[in-house]
């Protein structure tokens, strides 16, 4: 959502609010994990790691869910499917167009940094952190 509201501004009424709802639906979930991260920390079996992971990504699965029923909503046919028509770069590069989004420059370095972080941490290592970080601690509690 972020990006599209940075490459395509002249789509929405409001590009500055489709961009604020990306950015929090992202920051959300990211606190969500780290919120789970920590309450895993505080159980003392192996099962009750494994099945509160289990029940978060039952949780996490929800907004799919809802996605899935939404498509039937007239609004939703309305809008249809959404594709880019110029890469983010060459938005920014068009710095004398008149339809772009305000603060175009901030909102595109907080793009740049979350989507760093989520390629190069939070996809691929996130995860790992969250499933075998309480086990490494289940584990040391029982070599106590």
């Amino acid at each position: 959502m972020m990006k599209y509201a940075l490459c395509c501004p002249e789509d929405f009424n409001q590009p500055m609010t489709a961009f604020l709802l990306g950015f929090i639906q992202f920051t959300a979930i990211v606190c969500t994990e780290i919120c789970n991260l920590m309450r895993a920390y505080q159980n003392k079996k192996v099962q009750d790691v494994v099945v509160k992971f289990a029940a978060f990504a039952t949780l996490v699965a929800v907004p799919k869910l809802l996605h899935g029923s939404i498509e039937s909503f007239d609004i939703q046919k309305c809008v249809g499917k959404l594709s880019l028509r110029k890469g983010r770069k060459a938005v920014q590069a068009q710095k004398n167009d008149k339809s772009g989004i305000a603060c175009g420059w901030l909102l595109n370095m907080i793009y740049c940094i979350f989507k760093w972080f989520y390629v190069s941490f939070y996809f691929y290592f996130f995860p790992f952190v969250i499933v075998f970080s309480p086990l490494f601690k289940v584990y040391y509690l029982l070599n106590i």
